[in-house]
């Protein structure tokens, strides 16, 4: 049995994140982002990525909340006088 995979094309990945379409290219040419060429060959590429490659892509770039810095309180010193 054959499963069915719905793929997304990278306008509509671009339109989901809003961010540049560029940056969906720049992704798939460095490797972080998966995508299967569907064209013949001869043709420009037509990129399609699936749902699941999509979500491993989010989840390695996912960050949490950085936890708070908490700085020291600082005692004033006293003005050195110039003689």
């Amino acid at each position: 049995m054959i499963s069915a995979t719905h793929y997304v094309t990278p306008p509509q990945l671009a339109k989901r994140w809003q961010v540049k379409l560029a940056n969906i290219y720049s992704w798939i040419r460095s490797g972080d982002l998966p995508a299967i060429n569907m064209s013949t060959g001869s043709e420009r590429p037509r990129w399609r990525l699936t749902e699941a490659d999509v979500s491993d892509f989010e989840r390695r770039r996912r960050t949490t909340a950085a936890p708070a810095v908490r700085r020291r309180k600082t005692i004033p010193q006293p003005a050195k006088k110039h003689v």
